[in-house]
């Protein structure tokens, strides 16, 4: 679990294995190599402390330049096709506003006009006019196209990946991928589709930033499952699975 303005990770209790060495990504996320110790189970267990946090409070602390760092994430990607003539239409009526108020045109744009999985959505990312002519699609694919329209507004973004803290109707865990965009002297704040505007998730722990599914060479199917474990140079899809073993209000 990552690190961001509300969630921060307490501990990290290992069985199984050792921690070889800790790194960071090109994007930041903390990645750890770990030596299994002996034949049998591997787990991982991680205490993450979650906070509501709405970013309405840490608009008025908005100031600073964009780093080159930060400048890439306003570039087409592969998926991430910004600059079209569809999004063009979107923002033209916000485009040149504050920096607030761009964001909050294209959340607008998302929670009125985006519909989660639509009937012929495919599963994954989309092209991103495709995604906006359809009305909506999968995570990944509605992702995208509120990353294109808020690059395109002069905003970076990118995509975070993460996992529900909180067990759904049918006691499954679903991994999901929400936005995450720049806000100048503040960071990377994160919002999900048909969320109230500007409020970050506290029912959700995030497990690593990208900038697109597949965007390492890796085909979108087995992304998430390489990004997390790798073995002899080979990106391995299990067997693996999360779980929560507990929630607590403290």
């Amino acid at each position: 679990p990552q690190d961001t303005l509300n969630q921060r990770l307490l501990k990290l209790n290992l069985q199984g294995v050792e921690a070889v060495s800790e790194k960071r990504d090109k994007y930041g996320n903390r990645l750890i190599k770990l030596r299994p110790l002996k034949t049998g189970p591997i787990v991982v267990k991680a205490d993450v402390q979650l906070s509501p946090l709405s970013v309405k409070e840490l608009l008025p602390r908005l100031k600073g330049n964009l780093s080159p760092e930060v400048q890439k994430y306003l570039n087409t990607s592969k998926g991430i096709v910004t600059d079209t003539d569809e999004i063009q239409a979107v923002i033209q009526s916000f485009a040149k506003e504050a920096w607030e108020k761009r964001i909050l045109g294209v959340m607008n744009y998302a929670n009125s006009r985006l519909t989660y999985c639509p009937p012929g959505s495919p599963p994954g990312i989309d092209n991103s006019v495709d995604v906006m002519r359809r009305g909506g699609g999968h995570c990944e694919a509605l992702t995208s196209v509120i990353a294109a329209c808020l690059r395109t507004t002069g905003v970076p973004a990118r995509m975070i990946r993460g996992q529900s803290a909180i067990v759904g109707e049918h006691g499954d865990m679903k991994q999901h991928t929400v936005i995450e965009y720049w806000l100048p002297g503040i960071g990377w704040v994160d919002w999900d589709h048909n969320m109230p505007y500007f409020e970050m998730r506290s029912n959700f722990v995030r497990l690593c930033s990208y900038n697109e599914v597949g965007d390492e060479g890796v085909s979108p199917g087995f992304y998430f499952q390489g990004r997390e474990f790798k073995a002899a140079g080979v990106y391995r899809n299990g067997p693996y699975h999360y779980e929560r073993i507990a929630r607590s209000l403290d």
